[in-house]
């Protein structure tokens, strides 16, 4: 799955001003588990009496939603629906999130659109354009960083040096301020540093022929849902569920968690979050660090926002990561379904707040589409959903603004 780039976010478990009682005979230990999947890093920091879940279990968990979603192997269950000419019948993980999908596009309008995979191919941001196989981990020497393992759940076994997942580098980079924490960095200003992103290659610049002729073939009113297929109206429909599919990664950890007993844990996939509980001991409240974009990829992140939650799902979508120049015009790789072309307006990036992570996912990439005026529109319509915006004044300059139940999580 291709990671979206996005402004990175951090997560810090900070120490608070908060006391606890000395009743706790058996007070609750920290327990972390780090590695890499879906062409990128993960996170997960949990709260229990015992080591409850294992990482093998994690990337047995997020291997399987890959081989379901991923268009970047070309033996998933997407890739199968791509390929095919009328359709193909759905797993859980394809259903529950195309599902989702399609109502997010009602609600936004078409803004948020699945099937934009054509369009995303023609201006170059497509899995044939990738230059990099990200399934490879950037540091193989690291000890937290692993391959996914060879998944049993494909209809075949291609060799790995075929299977490709994402086209870019991690989006985030995860920092705690447990120093004891194994597979976690402890240098904040060294590990806030993230690789830099796979650089699209176009063919050429699209003309508005081959825009007019490619929209063909996008739409979510082509596709239909009947029980568990998945139909086209033509061969030529593709979807790209890249939008939305870490988000519900994460909440799939999550609710793996749950089942295991635990209340209180940071889940974090390529950058998005989510967030239950507190952290101990102590029962201190976790605290989100959102990057303010820097000015060129040598300068390094700095935190603009801290908010404080004790649960539900953050993630951030951003234009300034995954872009190519051409005449000096920054073509990104947010598209709009609508019109065929990339979005153009004054937003940077947007963060979404929202009670879990699917959910947050499938709005952040629709909300920077809108612009900053029919977003706070949107969002007024919209009360479980929260965000706080990155954008350029007429002047040029970079500013920010949030929704006011944003601000309270500040």
């Amino acid at each position: 799955m291709n990671p979206k780039h996005r402004v990175c976010i951090f997560f810090f478990l900070l120490m608070g001003m908060l006391s606890f009682k000395n009743d706790t005979a058996d007070p609750l230990s920290a327990f972390y588990i780090s590695g890499y999947a879906q062409g990128t890093t993960y996170h997960i920091t949990f709260f229990a009496h015992d080591s409850l879940v294992v990482k093998r279990q994690i990337d047995s968990l997020l291997d399987n939603i890959d081989s379901s979603l991923s268009i970047y192997k070309p033996y998933s269950i997407i890739s199968r629906f791509n390929s095919a000419a009328e359709g193909i019948q759905m797993d859980e993980h394809l259903n529950k999130v195309v599902r989702r999908s399609l109502e997010i596009y009602k609600a936004t309008g078409g803004i948020s659109d699945i099937t934009v995979y054509p369009l995303m191919d023609l201006w170059g941001f497509g899995p044939r354009h990738a230059s990099t196989a990200p399934d490879s981990p950037t540091n193989p020497d690291s000890s937290t960083v692993t391959d996914s393992p060879t998944t049993p759940h494909s209809p075949t076994n291609p060799d790995s040096s075929t299977v490709t997942d994402s086209p870019t580098t991690p989006h985030y980079q995860t920092v705690t301020d447990l120093s004891t924490a194994p597979d976690c960095p402890t240098n904040l200003n060294s590990s806030m540093v993230t690789d830099t992103p796979t650089t699209p290659h176009p063919p050429a610049h699209p003309d508005s022929l081959m825009v007019r002729t490619t929209m063909a073939c996008v739409g979510s009113d082509k596709i239909h849902i009947r029980d568990r297929w998945l139909l086209k109206d033509k061969p030529c429909v593709k979807i790209d569920v890249n939008s939305i599919a870490q988000g519900y990664s994460v909440d799939v950890v999550a609710g793996f968690l749950e089942s295991r007993g635990i209340k209180n844990y940071i889940v974090e996939v390529g950058g998005e979050l989510r967030v239950k509980g507190k952290k101990y001991p102590g029962g201190t409240t976790l605290q989100i660090g959102i990057e303010a974009p820097a000015q060129n990829s040598l300068d390094a992140p700095v935190i603009e926002k801290i908010v404080h939650v004790d649960h539900g799902a953050i993630t951030t979508s951003g234009n300034y990561r995954k872009y190519y120049e051409i005449n000096g015009k920054k073509i990104s790789h947010l598209m709009d379904p609508r019109t065929g072309y990339p979005f153009q307006n004054e937003l940077i990036s947007v963060t979404v707040y929202a009670h879990d992570a699917i959910t947050a996912d499938g709005y952040d990439n629709a909300l920077m589409g809108m612009g900053l005026q029919k977003a706070f529109a949107f969002l007024r319509r919209h009360p479980g959903l929260e965000a706080y915006f990155i954008y350029h004044r007429e002047g040029g300059e970079m500013t920010d603004t949030a929704t006011a139940g944003f601000y309270k999580l500040m």
